[in-house]
């Protein structure tokens, strides 16, 4: 069963297993050639597909709540339109939002769905915080950071986003293909990022969400012990 928060009027706590998902997004300047809501859409759209096969689950319920549509960009703040959270602001929000749930859903654990590589270093940190406080999954899957095992190794606005946001939308949208890596090893030698990318990826754009979607499929057997 899926639940999704946002449309429900009430919430059904009579499941064996009660599973949290977030989608997380960001709104941010995406090259002149995507919108600014790209991470946000590609996490909701992401999710959607996922989870749809499990629209039938009897005794597990997945509690799909709205994309946290705000990230961490600061790389991108230069460009008018761009939003972005203090890292410490984003983690006490999150704390808050998992209080929250906890005090009235108590899921078994949860799937935080990440599609802005700039949260990944937050969620990371906060996800491992609060399994050590709670004892139970908090599953972190980033989608760049799959992507990464397939040779990508940076791509803000790139091709590969852009069929990405295509599969998903229609939308006719052409990324930018100029290249830009940095020192990864350095961390902290760069202010300024540009889009385009670094690395060529070598899963087609179907492959890769199917991918994916198996990652989830493990997080969700993971959280209902197999079942």
């Amino acid at each position: 069963m899926i639940i999704e928060i946002s449309s429900s009027y009430n919430i059904d706590l009579n499941y064996k297993y009660r599973i949290v998902f977030i989608p997380f997004g960001s709104i941010e300047y995406h090259g002149g050639s995507l919108p600014y809501g790209t991470d946000t859409i590609i996490a909701d759209k992401f999710s959607r597909k996922c989870l749809e096969r499990y629209s039938d689950l009897r005794d597990t319920c997945i509690y799909f709540y709205p994309v946290f549509t705000y990230g961490f960009s600061h790389e991108w703040l230069h460009y008018p339109g761009t939003l972005s959270i203090d890292p410490e602001i984003y983690i006490q929000m999150l704390y808050s939002i998992i209080d929250s749930i906890e005090s009235n859903i108590k899921p078994h654990g949860y799937v935080f769905f990440n599609a802005h590589g700039g949260n990944y270093g937050v969620l990371h940190s906060v996800s491992k915080k609060l399994y050590s406080i709670h004892g139970k999954p908090f599953i972190l899957i980033d989608i760049w950071r799959i992507a990464g095992r397939y040779g990508l190794k940076y791509c803000h606005a790139c091709s590969f986003e852009a069929r990405l946001l295509k599969y998903f939308t229609n939308m006719d949208v052409r990324g930018v293909n100029n290249e830009y890596c940095r020192e990864e090893s350095l961390s902290g030698s760069y202010m300024n990022y540009e889009a385009g990318v670094c690395g060529e990826i070598v899963i087609d754009v179907k492959d890769f969400v199917e991918e994916v979607c198996g990652l989830i499929e493990k997080s969700i057997n993971i959280i209902s012990g197999g079942v």
